[in-house]
């Protein structure tokens, strides 16, 4: 059901931002987007954990994903509903020990950005600074047995997104779209745990669109 309630948002969003565009006349864009995003988390032991870290110990992982995502975009607002899944094993560090483990991760990805296009005298090309929100929700999490992590730990994340974008044209309806984005993680307690106190998690991502304007 909370997965139905975001696909609807999604479908809301989209049609409130075609609604928009087309009642002060704006020009309306879809496309398909790829990219990368580094993902780490950074956590620190509350107390002593016997054989895994003492009291002030960190704790953090880091991941890298790819992304594919569909998106609807109306100048000033951007939506986008995608999947995305890790590339390679995530990398550890439990108090003195380090190492990498076979995870695998796949999320639906739902953002919304607000976005303000600059005139900066080029004919071809328009750039814009991006904030927005992404929603990752958890698909698939398992361990390198392929075990059902999902009861131990909470991925479902809420991020505020910054970020820089541009519309270059290729033609007068064909446009390559870059952007790169950093997130901030607005839920990051993972772990319901008392031993573990998340402090910082966050993305970074790069990613390149092809979108058509209608």
């Amino acid at each position: 059901m909370k997965l139905l309630k975001l696909l609807a948002v999604t479908a809301i969003l989209a049609v409130s931002t075609s609604a928009f565009a087309q009642m002060y006349d704006l020009p309306i864009m879809f496309g398909i987007q790829g990219g990368w995003y580094h993902n780490a988390l950074n956590a620190e032991y509350n107390q002593d954990v016997p054989f895994l870290g003492d009291k002030g110990d960190p704790y953090s992982t880091k991941t890298n994903f790819y992304e594919i995502d569909a998106f609807f975009d109306a100048s000033f607002l951007r939506v986008s509903i995608g999947y995305a899944g890790n590339i390679g094993d995530t990398s550890y560090e439990m108090g003195s020990e380090s190492g990498d483990v076979e995870i695998t991760k796949k999320t639906l990805e739902f953002s919304a950005f607000f976005k303000y296009p600059l005139a900066m005298g080029y004919e071809n090309a328009t750039f814009y600074p991006m904030i927005g929100i992404n929603y990752s929700n958890i698909l698939t999490l398992e361990d390198e047995d392929g075990e059902d992590m999902s009861d131990d730990v909470d991925l479902n994340d809420f991020y505020l997104m910054l970020g820089v974008g541009g519309d270059f044209a290729v033609s007068e309806k064909v446009f390559i779209v870059p952007s790169v984005l950093f997130g901030i993680n607005l839920t990051p307690d993972a772990y319901d745990s008392d031993a573990i106190d998340s402090t910082f998690s966050y993305k970074f991502g790069i990613n390149v669109a092809v979108g058509f304007k209608l």
